[in-house]
């Protein structure tokens, strides 16, 4: 009789248990705060020969600037101008990333072949294509930071899909003032 008693409660507890749990509100986790969107508090756009430097300053306590730099090239069709090269040198985060865009229509496998002066052929790798431009990086340690200051131009070949060299001759007027504005 002891056990049946005992047997009795223990289920009649168990069921009030499985009762509560399924009444008893799950509790809620503390909701986490939206990130506060950055407010650009000044932006300032200059010019260093081919450069355009765009550098902004935040709208917060001990903001610093960020700036970026980047040269187009422009081919004019049909009465307009359309980008066809677009080199952009960022500094996210303390650490120089520098990128080409060009456009579609390009074989993949060659890459671009990047060449300074009389220094050797450089195969930069595309990581990026979408419907209206491919990208490659362009990294920048010091070495090449130095050799880009000191040249007046810079050849980037593409492969076209057809197989034809498609080659551009790029200035590098400005671009030691325009690294310079990027790594402050």
């Amino acid at each position: 009789m002891k056990t049946s008693i005992a047997l009795s409660l223990f289920l009649a507890c168990g069921v009030g248990f499985a009762e509560a749990a399924e009444t008893a509100p799950a509790p809620t986790p503390a909701p986490t705060p939206a990130p506060t969107p950055v407010k650009i508090r000044k932006t300032e756009i200059t010019s260093a020969d081919n450069w355009t430097i765009t550098c902004t300053w935040a709208d917060q306590a001990n903001a610093k600037r960020h700036c970026a730099a980047d040269l187009k090239i422009f081919q004019g069709e049909n009465g307009a101008q359309r980008v066809v090269f677009n080199w952009e040198i960022n500094n996210p985060e303390g650490k120089i990333s520098s990128f080409i865009a060009s456009p579609t229509g390009v074989l993949i496998g060659p890459g671009v072949q990047m060449k300074v002066g009389d220094k050797e052929v450089k195969k930069l790798n595309y990581y990026a294509c979408l419907p209206d431009h491919c990208e490659t990086v362009v990294p920048i340690d010091e070495a090449t930071g130095k050799l880009l200051s000191s040249a007046q131009e810079a050849d980037f070949t593409f492969q076209a899909a057809n197989g034809t060299a498609v080659k551009f001759s790029v200035n590098l007027k400005g671009f030691e003032e325009a690294l310079a504005a990027v790594m402050k």
